[in-house]
């Protein structure tokens, strides 16, 4: 059960519940942070305010919700940044670190049989993965020893870690688990 806290359409001081439906979720086109999903309504004036638990804890901010394109309102399909997320950036902020996009150098796609995690479908030359060994047809299944259940939720991670940082990548490569390091590049640099 989570709330959503704001001022709908100029109603001050609304409050409306819900539930998360999915956490951890990425939006097509937005593979920069891993959305909580909710049914909490979201219209314009709560976009960019708190959602809470039932404990009254701020887990989120309420940021965009899905639409069909002809209705302005809510759908009962909402999505809000994790806390963890934005206290993320901010102490990036604080410490006058960069806010550069982690770039790992892989094309991929969520497996359609087997194991869960993002498969490889392809490796750019040169880059962090190529480096680090990565290859066509290896199955990504952890980050820092943390599952990886498909290439949006990677992408997504990879993207929220500063460049330059050593990760710990876990694939499956012929049956075999494998470990990895790889330090991530920039993502500007690679484009």
């Amino acid at each position: 059960m989570v709330l959503a806290i704001g001022s709908p359409f100029g109603f001050e001081s609304t409050v409306t519940a819900g539930i998360v439906s999915a956490i951890g979720r990425s939006l097509p086109n937005d593979n920069y942070v891993p959305f909580i999903q909710s049914d909490v309504a979201i219209n314009p004036g709560n976009s960019g305010g708190a959602l809470v638990d039932r404990q009254g804890r701020v887990v989120g901010m309420n940021t965009l919700i899905r639409t069909d394109g002809n209705v302005e309102g809510n759908l009962g399909v909402g999505f809000a940044i994790p806390t963890d997320t934005i206290f993320l950036v901010t102490e990036r902020l604080i410490t006058g670190e960069s806010l550069e996009n982690g770039f790992l150098g892989i094309s991929g796609q969520d497996p359609t049989i087997g194991r869960a995690g993002a498969l490889v479908i392809e490796v750019v030359n040169g880059s962090p993965a190529d480096q680090s060994g990565l290859q066509e047809g290896d199955l990504i299944i952890a980050v820092d020893g943390s599952p990886v259940l498909g290439m949006s939720e990677l992408a997504a991670r990879i993207r929220l870690t500063s460049p330059g940082t050593v990760v710990a990548i876990d694939i499956v490569r012929n049956g075999e688990e494998i470990g990895l390091n790889v330090v991530l590049g920039a993502l500007g640099s690679f484009q």
